[in-house]
């Protein structure tokens, strides 16, 4: 099948195209990802992400021709999905760095700690908080929403109601994380 052909079927919605499309650019395009920074346990997600857009386009009606080959339009996609993704884990490192700095350096048990590490023992322990906390912890900390939209899309009362509940909600966590770690 051709890449042109690959592009009709797909519009005329032949689940076997998209299969062709997916196996067919994956193995270049995993390592081609790689250099661009990516690492290899996120290749699989960022091309999940590529094809999806593709499908979206095509439905849309946003693509109505390919000006090059199918193979530069995934990557460039693909490219565009990475370079979000990447910006994302930035702001997510950045939002824990600032959820650790709030701890005192004396009380910080994990200053000589891989941040990886501390960032699965984070999310181990938002995931223990149960539902309340950790709906509000994602809103504040993963998707950087204002007091003010959470205040609107949960039920609290007002800004001050979601700032005090996020404190308490993150002083658990960090009881949490501290009995966590005496147990690894």
């Amino acid at each position: 099948m051709t890449e042109k052909e690959a592009v009709e079927r797909c519009r005329a919605g032949d689940q076997s195209a998209y299969a062709w499309v997916y196996k067919t650019f994956w193995p270049e395009f995993s390592r081609w990802i790689q250099k661009q920074g990516c690492p290899a346990h996120l290749a699989g997600e960022v091309y999940n992400q590529t094809v999806l857009a593709f499908y979206q386009n095509l439905e849309s009606g946003r693509l109505q021709q390919l000006w090059s080959g199918l193979k530069t339009y995934l990557f460039q996609i693909g490219k565009n999905q990475w370079l979000a993704m990447a910006r994302g884990e930035t702001r997510r490192q950045s939002r824990l760095d600032e959820f650790l700095s709030a701890i005192s350096p004396a009380e910080n048990p994990f200053e000589t700690e891989d941040q990886e590490l501390i960032l699965q023992r984070v999310e181990k322990g938002i995931a223990q908080l149960g539902m309340p906390c950790t709906e509000l912890l994602t809103m504040s900390f993963q998707f950087d929403l204002p007091d003010r939209e959470i205040a609107e899309r949960t039920a609290y009362k007002n800004t001050d109601s979601v700032k005090t509940a996020r404190w308490k909600c993150l002083e658990k966590l960090r009881q949490l994380l501290f009995v966590n770690r005496k147990k690894a």
